[in-house]
């Protein structure tokens, strides 16, 4: 396989896997919403089970912590990442934006 090949399967793959992200969102949208019309936060049926969890995370920005302090207790967490795009293509962008996050 040359290297074109491995990237262009690479392009195809992150592709499907954008268009099933949207796809899931939109699931997640008509769960949310009927949820919202039931006033629930699970819903049954035979076969499944769905449960709607709040959650919360606490983070600090660099600006607005005094240095000093940011300096004594940060932590840099390292990763790589692959980004790919076709030659001449601008930004790849989801097909179905998520709404924004319910409170």
């Amino acid at each position: 396989m040359g290297l074109n090949n491995l990237l262009e399967q690479y392009y195809m793959a992150k592709d499907r896997l954008k268009e099933l992200e949207d796809i899931i969102n939109e699931y997640k949208d008509k769960i949310e919403d009927e949820m919202d019309s039931q006033r629930q936060e699970y819903l049954e049926t035979e076969e499944y089970y769905i449960e709607r969890k709040k959650m919360s995370s606490e983070t600090l920005k660099k600006s607005d912590c005094p240095s000093d302090i940011w300096n004594q207790y940060s932590s840099r967490h390292s990763y790589t990442g692959l980004y790919i795009k076709k030659k001449g293509e601008r930004r790849r962008r989801s097909r179905s934006p998520r709404r924004r996050s319910r409170k």
